[in-house]
């Protein structure tokens, strides 16, 4: 309302209406009002007054059950719930054998044409919302039961079901209220506007996913809804001046029948959050009138009245949905998703209480609150730490090597030296530090890696790269000819009584890697196989860095797939047996590889990525300590770069590896001239996997420049970038389909999977049914096939599918990686990673897999973890580009097939800066140019100090 002198004529003018009979209210107005503008108001309130109850909330009269009945192909099996608007039925459908759900709406539905038309359109809208948080729509139809529309069955309960058992808890709220925002994001980019959005609209599945119903169908049956058809055979328009929804969710601009848009399903979220998080709805009074009255008129109590330990700024987010004036909410509503997508990730840090104190609501960025809000948390944990007498004040942080090349730290068991590995000369080897000196010298003469002290100080155990393999070497820290323990291993660690060691090895087998965990005597004599992972369990790279308990009992390694999405976990094994013990990891995007060190007997300090795509595009990290007997973790601190390795100094000292990771894309001539190249993208996030469409302007790409991984274009022309998709989960790989559509891969179902969308990335759909990863999809140029690497065990390798999801089969099985398929259709390059050998960049007949190039590549521990091989095919089909790294640094080189170049030979073909690393690439259509993801990558060791419960843990009797 514009004052509160208006407000109050409007309630005594409503007021004294109520006291007349319906007939009369109009009449009494249009005498006692001359303000029509007032009038109109006052008569929406008497209507949503008069109807309010009747709306989605009175049952109708039981009808007949139509059990075992057939509505067009779907025999109904059961009722399973019933409504305001008609019963819903489980329901099979005979011609694809699968079990829906069957709304049967109200016979005069389907008499009435206008209804019949506006139903029939609102239903082909609601059909087309394509999205894992919307109920999906299959079906619609009539029949003389009434008008039905047929969804997917789900499993579970309304959140209104759920909040009456119990509270929620601020965590499951936020997960709650994060899909419920990504839902109606999707349909308001669609231009539909849910407005009935409430509890009983919400379900949640026993998987925990919430899928919002009843899109498009109760406004469409309302009878305050106007069912006249538009002009021109278009959408029909609900009349301003008509009120729909649900007493105590509906906006202020509803009860008003003003028009609504997308900021008045952000307020009913908003009531729908107050409610999850404080028990109660906002508004709610004990008659319809008042609750009319407090949503236009009134504040909720404060949320610190009633949910006293709810962080401040997740207060803040939901009272900005509640705002009166739909200017105050959100602009849009994926910014109010991704302020609550931060507010769950930062949930552990926003510990502080809401002040009882209330004040006057302006709108920070979430940013802004986040940040304030973790330094108050961060002394409030530090305060608690002091309590306890451990290590005090707040933890520091500092660098401790400046090369940008120093990785694998390990602290020396008296905690005065730090070994560690640099490739800062060009060469790769362990160095020390003195720590009292700041003295670094190089120990070994490489290609040396992942440096272990001997429990008494006097030995180092290391790992070198002898051409295809690597292999075990010790070498006393005093200086000294390195000896050779073990071939084919690495990652060891010496027992607490320095008797043995313990390694680990990959193995090609022909269909991915075996992984092994060994234990020898420390002169590497008497091998014993503890455990052993076939490739038909987990494919290369399964155990990493081996760390000994100091009750030399058991081993602790980072288990991971090396798939991306797949989180890295903890395993624990038993150094008898090799019984092994998979420990859930701090949080759900798994800890950093080879990122662990015993503190105690049964505690284990861990770095952990932000994101679970953070080993592959970089993220921030936290250290955290995990108690294996009760999983129960603490955090220690933030790092705002990644955390890729750790070692314990000595009493709240931790030595860091940390690795500042971003990539960015640069266009530059294919043919090696100098000039013309320019930066396409250029900043601190992490662009890469550039594919040209076929317009040759435009380049896909994935990013995680807001914060989560997504698939981007930019113009070559214009330099305007855009987002193509915008989803909650992680979208990477793109592609296109000779027809222009998009290509990727999205985890969106749980497991990274091969999805299709319009150019634009709209009326997404999954393709693959992998179940474990389906990376690096590409299309054949006729668009019969897409090609993609499988990471399934039953079916690791190359496989193809339909565009339609059908006819699924292996190429060629194995350990293999990137697939490209050329122009004409006829070939498929890839990279077979044969784990500890070398790797090589093969090229087959994509018919029947007989081979046609083989082009041997660097092992894969010489580049720092960046994909050699990774490649593209000439358009002209006689050959591709690939990187590689060479004695200059990463490269990329052109190599034509047999049929075109006798010789063999690659060639360099760009002039790239040797401070670079090229990552991935595409090439333009007309094969002039490239544009290339550069990384650019610092490795550094740092110091945290001040750790509370961090020390070097003491040799168990």
């Amino acid at each position: 309302m514009a004052d509160a002198g208006r407000w109050e004529r409007v309630k005594d003018l409503f007021q004294a209406a109520l006291e007349r009979p319906t007939e009369k209210r109009a009449a009494f107005l249009e005498e006692a009002c001359a303000d029509t503008e007032l009038r109109s108001e006052v008569l929406s309130l008497l209507e949503a007054h008069d109807h309010a109850d009747g709306f989605m909330e009175v049952q109708p009269p039981p009808p007949v059950t139509a059990v075992g009945r057939r509505l067009g192909p779907y025999d109904l099996l059961s009722r399973i719930g019933r409504g305001g608007m008609g019963d819903v039925y489980k329901a099979r459908d005979t011609r694809l054998g699968r079990e829906v759900a069957v709304k049967v709406l109200p016979a005069d539905l389907a008499g009435n044409p206008d209804r019949r038309q506006r139903f029939e359109h609102e239903a082909r809208a609601a059909s087309a919302l394509n999205h894992p948080n919307i109920v999906a729509v299959y079906d619609v139809g009539f029949d003389d039961l009434g008008a039905f529309i047929v969804t997917e069955l789900l499993e579970g309960q309304s959140l209104a079901e759920r909040m009456g058992e119990g509270a929620l808890g601020t965590r499951k709220a936020l997960e709650c209220g994060v899909q419920v925002a990504r839902g109606l994001e999707a349909a308001h980019s669609r231009g539909i506007v849910h407005r009935d959005l409430k509890p009983a609209n919400l379900f949640l599945t026993t998987q925990g996913q919430i899928k919002i119903l009843d899109f498009g169908i109760a406004k469409l049956t309302s009878p305050f809804v106007d069912m006249g058809g538009a002009p021109g055979g278009g959408a029909p328009e609900t009349k301003p001046g008509l009120v729909l929804g649900t007493v105590g969710y509906m906006s202020p601009e509803q009860v008003r029948g003003q028009r609504v848009d997308p900021r008045s399903d952000q307020f009913s979220l908003g009531c729908v959050l107050y409610e999850m998080l404080g028990g109660k709805p906002p508004f709610t009074r004990p008659s319809t009138a008042q609750t009319l009255a407090a949503v236009l008129e009134a504040e909720p109590p404060p949320l610190a009245e009633i949910a006293v330990r709810l962080p401040r700024p997740v207060a803040w987010v939901v009272e900005r949905c509640l705002a009166k004036d739909p200017h105050d909410r959100y602009a849009a509503t994926g910014d109010l998703a991704r302020d609550l997508e931060l507010a769950l990730a930062r949930l552990q840090e926003m510990s502080q209480p809401i002040s009882a104190a209330r004040t006057r609501r302006r709108w920070p960025t979430m940013a802004a609150l986040v940040v304030g809000a973790a330094a108050i948390a961060g002394l409030a944990a530090a305060a608690g730490y002091f309590a306890r007498r451990e290590p005090s004040g707040v933890p520091r942080i500092r660098y401790l090597t400046y090369s940008g090349n120093d990785s694998s730290p390990a602290a020396s068991p008296d905690g005065a030296t730090i070994a560690f590995s640099s490739l800062r000369d060009g060469r790769r080897r362990i160095w020390l530090k003195q720590l009292a000196s700041g003295s670094e010298a190089p120990l070994t003469s490489g290609q040396d890696d992942f440096p272990r002290f001997s429990p008494d100080g006097a030995q180092l155990l290391f790992a070198r790269s002898e051409g295809a393999h690597m292999s075990l070497y010790r070498v006393p820290t005093v200086g000294g000819e390195p000896r050779r323990l073990m071939g084919d291993a690495l990652y060891g660690d010496f027992s607490p009584d320095g008797a043995r060691i313990v390694f680990v090895r990959q193995l090609a087998d022909g269909a991915g890697i075996t992984s092994v965990v060994a234990t020898a005597q420390a002169d590497g004599t008497a091998a014993r196989e503890l455990l052993r992972f076939d490739a038909s369990a987990l494919p290369g790279g399964a155990f990493i860095e081996p760390r000994w308990s100091p009750d030399g009992r058991r081993i602790a390694v980072t288990q991971s797939t090396l798939q991306l999405g797949e989180p890295t976990v903890i395993g624990i094994v038993d150094a008898q047996t090799g019984a092994i013990e998979r420990v859930p990891p701090p949080g759900g995007a798994g800890v950093w590889r080879g990122s662990l060190a015993w503190v105690a007997a049964d505690t284990i300090a861990c770095a952990q990525p932000e994101s679970v795509v953070g080993q592959q595009t970089g993220t921030s990290s936290s250290v955290a300590l995990l108690e294996l007997a009760s999983r129960r973790a603490r955090t220690l601190l933030f790092v705002p770069v990644n955390v890729t390795g750790l070692d314990v100094l000595g009493p709240g000292r931790l030595v860091l590896e940390s690795r500042f990771h971003r990539q960015s894309l640069r266009e530059v001539a294919l043919d090696g001239t100098a000039g013309g190249e320019r930066w396409l993208t250029r900043g601190n996030g992490v662009d890469r996997q550039p594919a040209y469409h076929r317009d040759g302007e435009w380049i896909a790409f994935s990013s995680n420049r807001t914060g989560n991984l997504d698939i981007w274009s930019v113009s070559t022309r214009s330099g305007a970038v855009r987002r193509l998709i915008d989803h909650p989960a992680h979208d990477s790989d793109p592609g296109f389909m000779p027809d222009g559509r998009l290509l990727w891969s999205s985890n969106r179902s749980g497991r990274f999977e091969v999805w299709i969308a319009e150019p634009d990335g709209s009326g997404a759909r999954q393709v693959s049914q992998d179940g474990v990863d389906a990376e690096n999809p590409v299309a054949t140029p006729d668009g019969e096939w897409i090609v993609y690497a499988s990471a399934n065990p039953s079916t690791r390798g190359l496989m193809k599918v339909r565009p339609n999801g059908g006819d699924t089969t292996v190429v060629l099985a194995g350990n293999l990686i990137e697939p490209e398929v050329s122009p004409d259709g006829k070939h498929v390059a890839f990279v077979a990673d044969a784990g500890t050998q070398r790797p090589s960049l093969r090229v087959v007949a994509l018919a029947d897999g007989a081979p046609v190039l083989d082009v041997a590549l660097p092992p894969w521990n010489e580049g720092g973890g960046i994909d050699q091989g990774r490649c593209r095919w000439l358009p002209d089909g006689r050959g591709l580009v690939y990187v590689v790294r060479d004695r200059d640094g990463y490269a990329i080189y052109s190599r034509l097939l047999p049929a075109f170049d006798a010789a063999g030979v690659s060639r360099r073909v760009a002039s790239l800066s040797p401070d670079l690393d090229a990552e991935s690439l595409g090439v333009s259509p007309d094969g002039a140019r490239l544009t290339v993801s550069f990384r650019e990558q610092r490795f550094d060791l740092m110091l945290a100090e001040g750790m509370p419960g961090v020390d070097r843990p003491r040799r168990s009797p």
